[in-house]
């Protein structure tokens, strides 16, 4: 079995505009792409030089991306508003479900308990299962 390790890992943007990704904790551990997912793909190819293919597959990065202040705040205000709307997405499923499901118990038709929803019949159904 192969240990997790986790790696501190930055990316930055060059003046062409290419994005140049270090692991600071691995002298000359470090790459660029031309998008921050082939950079961190490439990163991980790096890593795998020095440490090993195996232990850098199953490496975490522990991500720091140099951005603008301003920006660096609103990447973390867009992040925090999604995380809460998926938790509230999440939470109104369950909803649904348990209410689906105890329509249905109350003797109340699929169909009736997808309108009730606003949800199809067959979309009751599924909530159901």
């Amino acid at each position: 079995m192969v240990e997790m390790k986790s790696y501190q890992v930055t990316f930055e943007r060059d003046e062409s505009g290419r994005w140049v990704a270090e692991v600071p904790s691995v002298p000359g551990c470090f790459t660029q792409g031309r998008t921050i997912e082939q950079a961190r793909e490439r990163l991980r190819e790096a890593l795998g030089l020095f440490i090993g293919e195996r232990p850098a597959a199953s490496a975490e990065f522990v991500e720091d991306v140099k951005l603008p202040v301003g920006l660096k705040r609103r990447l973390s205000v867009a992040l925090k508003a999604r995380s809460r709307a998926e938790a509230e997405a999440n939470k109104a499923a369950e909803q649904s479900r348990e209410t689906a499901r105890a329509l249905v118990a109350e003797g109340l038709s699929l169909r009736d308990v997808g309108a009730l929803l606003g949800i199809s019949r067959q979309g009751a159904h599924a909530l159901t299962k």
